[in-house]
């Protein structure tokens, strides 16, 4: 009995990530569907209309390296003591609305490729981040580090952005 390709693609959700799998009767493996076409083997699928969700997960646990304090320290040197996004010293105290005081920024340490999508703790993949500018990338995957900046700065509006947008 064979079944219509339809029935036997689903979209895997990893996390926040959907991709579309299928099985491919050419290699007798499930794989993903890449514009169009199996990834093991090129072959072209049919698309269907409409596909069911199925949660997958990781099958291997893997527990995050964690940075030494020279790697740390190497990180913060690289970028100048400046948070990647906003630019922001991460020295000084600045004025915090939530906690109304002036405190300093946290310092975080980001992985630009989140490591929830490739596991990869390594200095090439890391940057330094205040916390604010950390949460708003949060797991979103960028091209660039251009892309990501703006992307952040879109979120955050930050306060230097609003007062340029008063001026005009």
């Amino acid at each position: 009995m064979v079944k219509e390709e339809s029935h036997i693609m689903h979209k895997a959700v990893y996390g926040k990530i959907v991709l579309l799998r299928g099985y491919c009767p050419d290699c007798h493996e499930e794989a993903l569907i890449v514009d169009g076409k199996f990834a093991c083997c090129d072959r072209e699928v049919q698309l269907p209309e409409t596909a069911s969700e199925k949660r997958m997960c990781l099958t291997i646990k893997r527990r995050r390296n964690t940075l030494t304090l020279k790697q740390r320290r190497m990180l913060v040197e690289r970028q100048n003591n400046k948070c990647v996004y906003c630019g922001q010293d991460l020295d000084t105290f600045v004025w915090s609305e939530r906690h109304t005081c002036y405190r300093k920024p946290s310092v975080e340490y980001d992985h630009f490729v989140p490591w929830a999508f490739e596991h990869a703790t390594e200095l090439p993949n890391m940057v330094v981040a205040c916390g604010e500018c950390n949460r708003c990338k949060s797991d979103h995957i960028f091209n660039s580090m251009e892309e990501a900046i703006i992307y952040v700065r879109q979120q955050r509006r930050l306060p230097h952005e609003r007062e340029e947008d008063h001026v005009s």
